[in-house]
């Protein structure tokens, strides 16, 4: 869950990836081809454990772990992560209205366990995302910190 990218001994980008976490609070069932178990409660549990995993990464793997100085990137404690990409789908699109009806509270459970996380997320919108949400809800969305624009575009770490 950590990928580093160094250039430099003093320029160096430490961040977490995780992705298709498609958390919902339901039994397990199988992709559309029925080949693939989906274990969406478990899901939630591996997104926490990840979460875990990064608060427990000591702060000497970045010798920078205090110079994290940009507005988008602030970390909550002396982390060596300088950010982490939430890749999307985070909640499974059987959480939308037509099905079981707890996009919003699905939706929370999964933010609640990444602000415990020590570095800021940058969370992009899957496909399952689009399930639950339409498009003018998503550009609204505070846990998108995108504005008004469907990309991201940042500098996360100085030099």
């Amino acid at each position: 869950p950590v990928s580093s990218m160094s250039s430099s001994s003093t320029n160096e980008l430490i961040f977490g990836v995780i992705a298709d976490v498609q958390w919902a609070d339901a039994d397990d069932g199988y992709n559309y081809g029925r080949t693939v178990k989906r274990c969406f409660r478990g899901s939630l549990r591996t997104l926490d454990r990840a979460v875990d995993w990064w608060n427990n990464l000591p702060s000497t793997l970045n010798a920078n772990a205090n110079l994290k100085t940009n507005a988008f990137t602030q970390t909550k404690t002396n982390t060596p992560l300088h950010y982490i990409a939430q890749l999307g789908d985070l909640i499974d699109g059987i959480n939308a209205a037509e099905k079981l009806n707890q996009r919003d509270s699905a939706l929370q459970s999964a933010l609640d366990i990444l602000e415990r996380a020590p570095a800021k997320p940058v969370n992009i919108v899957g496909n399952h995302e689009l399930y639950n949400f339409n498009r003018l809800e998503l550009s609204q969305a505070t846990w998108l910190q995108h504005g008004d624009a469907e990309y991201y575009s940042f500098i996360p770490t100085p030099g």
